[in-house]
Protein backbone atom coordinates (compact mmCIF):
# COMPACT_ATOMS: atom_id res chain seq x y z
CA UNK A 1 0.00 0.00 0.00
CA UNK A 2 0.94 3.64 -0.17
CA UNK A 3 1.64 4.05 3.63
CA UNK A 4 4.37 0.74 3.65
CA UNK A 5 5.79 0.55 6.83
CA UNK A 6 3.38 2.88 8.41
CA UNK A 7 0.61 1.49 10.71
CA UNK A 8 -1.74 3.78 9.63
CA UNK A 9 -3.52 4.58 6.87
CA UNK A 10 -2.98 8.13 5.93
CA UNK A 11 -4.46 10.62 3.33
CA UNK A 12 -4.75 14.53 2.65
CA UNK A 13 -7.13 15.86 0.59
CA UNK A 14 -7.40 19.22 -0.72
CA UNK A 15 -11.14 20.79 0.06
CA UNK A 16 -13.14 23.40 -0.17
CA UNK A 17 -11.86 24.66 3.34
CA UNK A 18 -8.06 23.65 3.01
CA UNK A 19 -6.64 20.20 3.26
CA UNK A 20 -7.94 17.49 5.46
CA UNK A 21 -5.88 14.78 7.10
CA UNK A 22 -7.52 11.91 7.54
CA UNK A 23 -6.06 8.97 9.72
CA UNK A 24 -7.98 5.20 9.11
CA UNK A 25 -9.81 6.36 6.17
CA UNK A 26 -12.85 4.23 6.13
CA UNK A 27 -15.91 4.93 3.57
CA UNK A 28 -18.77 3.35 5.50
CA UNK A 29 -21.07 3.74 2.01
CA UNK A 30 -20.80 4.73 -1.50
CA UNK A 31 -24.35 5.37 -3.13
CA UNK A 32 -25.82 7.73 -5.98
CA UNK A 33 -25.59 8.14 -9.36
CA UNK A 34 -22.64 6.56 -11.02
CA UNK A 35 -19.69 9.16 -12.22
CA UNK A 36 -17.69 8.48 -15.02
CA UNK A 37 -14.34 10.75 -14.66
CA UNK A 38 -10.90 10.81 -16.59
CA UNK A 39 -8.26 10.24 -14.13
CA UNK A 40 -4.40 9.40 -13.87
CA UNK A 41 -2.14 8.50 -11.15
CA UNK A 42 1.10 9.16 -10.43
CA UNK A 43 1.68 5.11 -8.95
CA UNK A 44 1.48 3.89 -11.98
CA UNK A 45 2.65 4.96 -15.51
CA UNK A 46 -0.38 5.26 -17.65
CA UNK A 47 -0.15 7.16 -21.29
CA UNK A 48 -3.32 9.08 -20.84
CA UNK A 49 -6.00 9.23 -18.41
CA UNK A 50 -8.70 6.39 -18.13
CA UNK A 51 -12.35 6.63 -17.80
CA UNK A 52 -13.18 5.64 -14.18
CA UNK A 53 -16.90 4.94 -12.63
CA UNK A 54 -17.31 5.90 -8.80
CA UNK A 55 -19.89 6.32 -6.93
CA UNK A 56 -21.62 10.14 -6.48
CA UNK A 57 -21.61 10.25 -2.75
CA UNK A 58 -19.72 8.72 0.31
CA UNK A 59 -20.15 8.11 3.63
CA UNK A 60 -16.58 8.20 5.69
CA UNK A 61 -15.13 8.04 8.98
CA UNK A 62 -11.98 8.79 10.05
CA UNK A 63 -9.66 10.13 12.68
CA UNK A 64 -7.80 14.05 13.10
CA UNK A 65 -4.52 14.14 13.98
CA UNK A 66 -5.73 14.90 17.66
CA UNK A 67 -7.40 11.73 17.64
CA UNK A 68 -10.79 12.57 17.12
CA UNK A 69 -13.32 10.40 15.33
CA UNK A 70 -15.18 12.15 12.56
CA UNK A 71 -18.15 10.97 10.72
CA UNK A 72 -19.20 12.88 7.41
CA UNK A 73 -22.14 11.88 5.48
CA UNK A 74 -23.11 12.45 2.08
CA UNK A 75 -19.34 13.70 0.54
CA UNK A 76 -19.73 14.80 -3.16
CA UNK A 77 -17.26 15.10 -5.88
CA UNK A 78 -17.42 18.60 -5.55
CA UNK A 79 -16.16 17.96 -1.72
CA UNK A 80 -12.72 15.62 -2.79
CA UNK A 81 -15.49 12.69 -2.68
CA UNK A 82 -13.83 11.15 -5.59
CA UNK A 83 -10.36 11.60 -4.16
CA UNK A 84 -11.01 10.30 -1.00
CA UNK A 85 -12.24 7.08 -2.75
CA UNK A 86 -9.16 7.22 -4.47
CA UNK A 87 -6.15 7.23 -1.85
CA UNK A 88 -8.87 4.77 0.38
CA UNK A 89 -8.02 2.64 -2.49
CA UNK A 90 -4.27 3.24 -2.90
CA UNK A 91 -4.32 2.02 0.83
CA UNK A 92 -6.48 -1.00 0.73
CA UNK A 93 -3.82 -1.77 -2.50
CA UNK A 94 -7.20 -1.01 -5.13
CA UNK A 95 -5.01 0.07 -8.47
CA UNK A 96 -6.98 3.06 -10.34
CA UNK A 97 -7.00 0.70 -13.49
CA UNK A 98 -9.00 -1.53 -11.12
CA UNK A 99 -11.82 0.80 -11.35
CA UNK A 100 -11.34 1.67 -15.21
CA UNK A 101 -14.56 1.27 -17.21
CA UNK A 102 -14.75 -1.73 -19.31
CA UNK A 103 -17.00 -0.73 -22.51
Amino acid sequence: GANVGIPFNIIVVNRADGPCLMINPKIIRSYGKDIESTSNCGSITLDEPIVIVRKEFIDISYFTIDGNQVFENKVSRREAGLTIQHEVDHNLGILITDRAKIN
